[in-house]
């Protein structure tokens, strides 16, 4: 309990800023000033894609998922709509690109928590989540340019 209530403490003062700063942004119209933005850069739906993945991906390796999701999700489901980007596969492209970050170094908050729970060093962990990560991201690649596959179930 004790162990809990020392990881939650240090949790949700991030979690509490995080909304309150997706709140501000969502007010500000941030989203949809971004969506514009990035629709005067680039026409082109694949490139969009490709950038959102990225910049995901960046964020998943230095963030927690909570956060990034708080703080990005307004932002990429704007984005998203504007390029025609089902809501559901834009979920499914988020969470897996955080979850990739979380099996990333530098921070890769999975791997320090396996490296505690297995004894060992982060090294040697990373080295053995490196096949995991290819297959993650040959899923991720299915997922963002076949729609037919993460949205098969819901029609």
């Amino acid at each position: 309990m004790r162990s809990t209530s020392v990881m939650l403490g240090a949790l949700l003062p991030i979690v509490a800023v995080a909304l309150m700063l997706k709140s501000l942004l969502v007010i500000q119209g941030v989203p949809d000033a971004f969506a514009e933005w990035v629709q005067s850069v680039s026409a082109s739906k694949v490139a969009i894609l490709l950038a959102m993945n990225v910049a995901l991906l960046i964020v998943g390796c230095l963030i927690d998922g909570i956060s990034a999701i708080l703080l990005l999700a307004p932002m990429m489901l704007a984005v998203g709509t504007a390029i025609g980007v089902h809501p559901i596969q834009l979920g499914i492209i988020i969470v897996l690109n955080l979850e990739i970050g979380l099996l990333t170094p530098p921070i890769g908050m999975n791997l320090l928590i396996a490296s505690r729970s297995f004894g060992t060093r982060v090294s040697d962990v990373a080295g053995s989540a490196v096949p995991f990560i290819l297959l993650m991201l040959a899923v991720l690649v299915l997922v963002t340019f076949w729609p037919g596959l993460s949205l098969a179930l819901i029609g």
